[in-house]
């Protein structure tokens, strides 16, 4: 999509204010939320758990459509998670209409080792009887190969940063260590926290990991390449060369086959703005478009529609302080050699927001829920769409 229509789209509820509705009540308040755009829907949204009122787990699943051209919205309560997460990550298995739902946080704050699943065709919500190997926090789940299966990668069991990849298989309902093709445990290179990682091609054969926290708490420039068979059986893990610098809380996104981009986090000394773009042919990355001034943030909440991605909100503090929430949002167009532009008209969000939910849904962005951690008073209507 070219950038004066994507620019028209992302604008065209989000000008003028009475054009920016404010949302019905969801029911409940969610910080770090799992979120999704429904795959094959231009305007519908799920949102798992996160943290609710009293720092509490939240067990909801809610889904959120929105309509462009009446700016009407509709919150619909999904259903119940067996178990309460703040901060789980989720999946779809390929193949499917089903969301794999791991780890998180306990609202006592230990690491989960529940797997559970959700079918959002017909609302299903399934427990799978097998557990992690250990509670994760800060983690990530990819699809991997072009069964019904994902990979768990890398994260921290309560105690310290991980280098596991466990495999979750629908059908089968295992959790299994991933396995080279002469049945050899695989893991990381380094044991990392808040590593990104993404599928980079329609197969998922090529799972592109990379950044993160190790076990001392320091920001890691290692990048690998997990390459595995449609049956997600590991056929051999490549180093790439190091990123530029260091690099843990950003986001990395799927550009084109066998190409990727990480942005935004920490580079050990202050918010990062370069962005680095992975090419698979050359296994190497490379400086691309910087995020202006002001706009470096970690945890970035992102959306994604063609090749267009979006920032809202997001973490602007320090890495071991507390959360700062972020007003501003950008966005990037990726036409000649690409480009971070500042978001505009209007140029801030409603509210500061940390942890909050985002997504291209039926052209315009809208990001739901978060958290501003620096108001007096807790804040009310984390539902208001920008």
């Amino acid at each position: 999509m070219k950038r004066g229509s994507i620019v028209a789209l992302l604008l065209a509820h989000l000008t003028v204010a009475s054009a920016r509705p404010e949302l019905p009540a969801a029911g409940l308040d969610a910080l770090y939320p799992a979120y999704l755009r429904i795959p094959g829907s231009a305007g519908r949204m799920l949102i798992f758990g996160g943290e609710g009122a009293d720092a509490k787990a939240n067990d909801a699943i809610y889904e959120l459509a929105f309509e462009r051209a009446t700016a009407s919205v509709t919150w619909t309560a999904r259903g119940v998670l067996a178990v309460a997460r703040r901060e789980p990550e989720i999946a779809v298995f390929p193949s499917t209409n089903v969301v794999a739902i791991v780890g998180g946080l306990s609202t006592q704050g230990s690491p989960l080792n529940a797997i559970e699943t959700f079918d959002y065709a017909t609302g299903k919500r399934t427990s799978i009887a097998a557990k992690l190997p250990a509670g994760l926090v800060h983690h990530q789940v990819v699809p991997c190969g072009t069964g019904a299966r994902v990979l768990v990668i890398g994260g921290d069991d309560g105690h310290a940063a991980v280098a596991s990849l466990t495999v979750v298989a629908l059908d089968a309902a295992t959790v299994e260590p991933l396995r080279d093709t002469a049945g050899r445990k695989v893991t990381l290179r380094a044991a990392r926290s808040f590593v990104s990682a993404a599928s980079i091609d329609d197969a998922n054969s090529k799972l592109l990991v990379v950044g993160g926290e190790t076990r001392g708490g320091t920001a890691s420039n290692i990048g690998e390449i997990i390459e595995v068979t449609a049956e997600c059986v590991a056929q051999r893990i490549r180093a790439t060369s190091p990123l530029p610098e260091r690099r843990t809380r950003g986001a990395l996104t799927r550009t084109g086959n066998d190409s990727a981009i990480y942005y935004a986090g920490w580079n050990g000394d202050s918010l990062a703005l370069d962005s680095f773009v992975y090419d698979a042919d050359a296994n190497s990355w490379q400086v691309g478009a910087p995020l202006p001034p002001g706009y470096g943030r970690m945890r970035p909440p992102h959306a994604v529609m063609d090749t267009v991605i979006a920032i809202a909100g997001g973490d602007v503090g320090a890495l071991h302080g507390p959360a700062v929430p972020a007003t501003n949002w950008a966005v990037y167009f990726p036409e000649n050699g690409g480009e971070w532009t500042p978001g505009d008209a209007p140029k801030l969000m409603h509210h500061p927001r940390v942890g909050n939910a985002l997504a291209f849904l039926d052209g315009a962005l809208i990001t739901v829920f978060g958290k501003n951690t620096t108001a007096a008073q807790p804040f009310a209507g984390l539902d208001a769409p920008e």
